[in-house]
């Protein structure tokens, strides 16, 4: 009988030692998956912000590729002895292209779903093709019918212009005026003209980045 006493006092102690160390075991292991999880996620944040970075540069990587695609095309025309005319943007050579300033003024629409209108004032500078001069030749000293609302007119008139070392120069009812810096910017090749020459002349194709409308995901796309 005493024998039976000591051996179930044993065995309940052994009992409580082995649930205390399989409490033990158990413990470690959810410790050891909390370590792994804590760990991946801090591996998902450096790649999210890997990610985020790659983007960015992929972006950019592909604007500087656009940017000297269209300094390529430039230097085909040069090359060619091309050039193109900022009014139509056709291509012509260069020796049919002359500076040309277009000023006047011109109707606009304006307010609530462009219900009110009046007259602006514009001024323009254009490399432009012999069609075109001639086209802002005939147009030279036209003026609209007189507006009792806006009380204006519009009104167009064209000059012929001369680059100079010092800038570009007007010759304005025959006088020689410099133009200001802000009535010098030239229009550049339009992308439709760029894509027309790049498949023309066998050059590198266009490429963007697109983003997916269903995800994040973004693709290079090469046309």
């Amino acid at each position: 009988m005493l024998f039976a006493i000591l051996y179930l006092r044993n065995f309940s102690k052994l009992y409580k030692e082995r649930r205390v160390f399989m409490a033990d075991a158990q413990a470690t292991e959810v410790l050891s998956i909390l370590e792994q999880a804590k760990e991946r996620a801090k591996k998902i944040i450096e790649m999210s912000r890997d990610l985020v970075a790659e983007r960015e540069l992929l972006r950019r990587v592909v604007s500087e590729y656009s940017a000297k695609r269209v300094e390529l095309v430039k230097q085909e025309l040069e090359a060619r002895g091309l050039t193109w005319c900022t009014s139509c943007s056709n291509v012509t050579s260069g020796l049919d292209i002359e500076f040309l300033l277009v000023e006047g003024s011109e109707v606009y629409s304006h307010g609530y779903g462009n219900s009110y209108y009046g007259f602006r004032p514009f001024s323009k500078l254009y490399q432009a093709c012999i069609a075109c001069r001639k086209c802002a030749a005939d147009k030279h000293g036209q003026m609209g019918a007189y507006d009792y609302h806006a009380e204006g007119q519009s009104s167009f008139l064209a000059f012929r212009v001369e680059k100079r070392e010092d800038g570009y120069y007007a010759c304005k009812f025959g006088n020689w005026v410099k133009l200001e810096e802000k009535q010098c910017e030239l229009n550049g090749l339009s992308s439709e003209l760029v894509e027309k020459l790049v498949e023309e002349w066998g050059l590198p194709p266009r490429m963007e980045v697109k983003t997916s409308a269903w995800s994040s995901e973004e693709n290079l796309i090469i046309h």
